[in-house]
């Protein structure tokens, strides 16, 4: 497929700025990828789409808060900042994704929080988004990691005590989600574009949850397109899953076979980018795209911060 096939015009003021105040009123769009049809739910209403013994996969290294709003130094301009990795504990230095990306430069100082203690200085450009900071914090690191991750909000609803209750099993993998996702595609034909590499692991025990699964006929959901993209790499032949440490450069766009997810919860991604093309391979290219502009005529948010995606079949 081509990159402009993936182009939509996405009104600025759709994109989500802010998480809303409870997970579950948030919207949820539902595609039903075998029938064609389009639901719109509330997103606490995805209790009814499982059932005991069906499996939910996370990316644990999403479980952590990931995005941080705050301030520049000076000018008080707001900004966002996505951890990425920690690349160094006695200096806190991370690796981070910031929007706008043409304000922070190298040098500036930004502001955390509502009494802004937590401060951080750009060190270094990675890319065209990513930076790297050093956190400006006297304290242990456990004690600077815990006051880190209180100002961002986890991407774990609560919902999910609910679906334990009725006896969804809860699965996690690992992939070190790095630039590579975010980074911009800068070729017409997708089969020559280049995903960087991630490292990811793939336990016997999320093996064994999600191989049982499968044999039993249950569903196996992918919560996030990093976690759709760990599954794919870790496929055993007879479409079951193996144990996997390593790297994955896999990039996957339309068309695909997945042969081990059988449902995808996801958000509204923006155009171009690589998670959405990954959402199109899964629920299929015309159907997705059509979606998408339902979900703009609907007043879906998009973004982090926006409403969710279930893709079933």
């Amino acid at each position: 497929m081509k990159l402009s096939q993936f182009k939509y015009k996405l009104p600025e003021e759709l994109i989500a700025q802010y998480p809303s105040a409870e997970r579950g009123d948030s919207k949820l769009m539902v595609v039903h990828r075998k029938s064609g049809e389009i639901e719109h739910l509330a997103f606490r209403d995805i209790l009814r789409f499982f059932d005991e013994g069906d499996v939910m996969v996370f990316n644990d290294t999403k479980v952590f808060p990931a995005r941080l709003f705050g301030n520049k130094e000076k000018t008080g301009a707001r900004i966002e900042v996505f951890l990425l990795r920690e690349l160094n504990t006695e200096h806190k230095l991370w690796d981070v994704l910031v929007e706008p990306a043409r304000k922070i430069r190298i040098g500036n100082k930004l502001y955390f929080g509502d009494d802004e203690s937590m401060v951080a200085e750009v060190i270094d450009n990675t890319t065209s988004r990513g930076r790297t900071l050093r956190f400006l914090y006297d304290g242990s690191h456990e004690e600077f990691k815990a006051n880190l991750f209180k100002l961002g909000s986890t991407p774990l609803p609560e919902i999910m005590k609910r679906l334990e209750i009725k006896g969804v099993e809860q699965g996690f993998l690992t992939v070190h989600s790095g630039l590579g996702a975010f980074r911009e595609i800068d070729v017409e034909d997708l089969t020559k574009h280049r995903m960087d590499s991630e490292e990811m692991s793939v336990s016997q025990d999320l093996v064994d949850m999600v191989n049982h699964a499968k044999d039993c006929g249950k569903q196996v959901c992918a919560v996030g397109t990093s976690t759709l993209r760990g599954i794919a790499s870790a496929v055993s032949m007879g479409g079951h899953m193996k144990t996997y440490t390593g790297w994955t450069n896999k990039f996957i766009f339309p068309p695909y076979d997945f042969t081990v997810s059988t449902a995808l919860v996801t958000g509204f991604h923006l155009p171009y980018s690589t998670m959405l093309m990954m959402v199109c391979a899964f629920g299929g290219y015309q159907l997705i795209m059509k979606a998408y502009q339902e979900a703009m005529e609907q007043g879906y948010k998009f973004g982090a911060y926006g409403d969710a995606m279930l893709i079933i079949d």
